[in-house]
């Protein structure tokens, strides 16, 4: 997949699709998109989305570590706005 605007559509709907399917506790749904996600092509147009899968399964495995160096690096980032609207860990 070599379509960067192809590839940041792909990332989108499937980091919504996880958010919801994280809303819906459908535990092993949720992991299968983040390994989804985790293997899509190493590329900057979709490093976000590749971090809000990591922060997902952080979040899973209750790892707080993680978790707020997650949240620090979007801050750093300008990702404020997104902090908002992703689950609490």
């Amino acid at each position: 997949m070599n379509n960067s605007s192809t590839l940041v559509a792909l990332a989108n709907v499937m980091m919504n699709y996880l958010g919801r399917l994280y809303q819906e506790k459908a535990l092993g749904a949720v992991l299968e998109t983040i390994h989804f996600i985790k293997d899509l092509p190493t590329n900057p147009v979709i490093m976000f989305q590749k971090l809000v899968a990591i922060y997902y399964l952080a979040l899973i495995n209750h790892d707080q570590k993680r978790l707020n160096l997650i949240i620090q690096v979007l801050q750093k980032n300008g990702y404020d706005n997104y902090l908002v609207w992703l689950p609490k860990g």
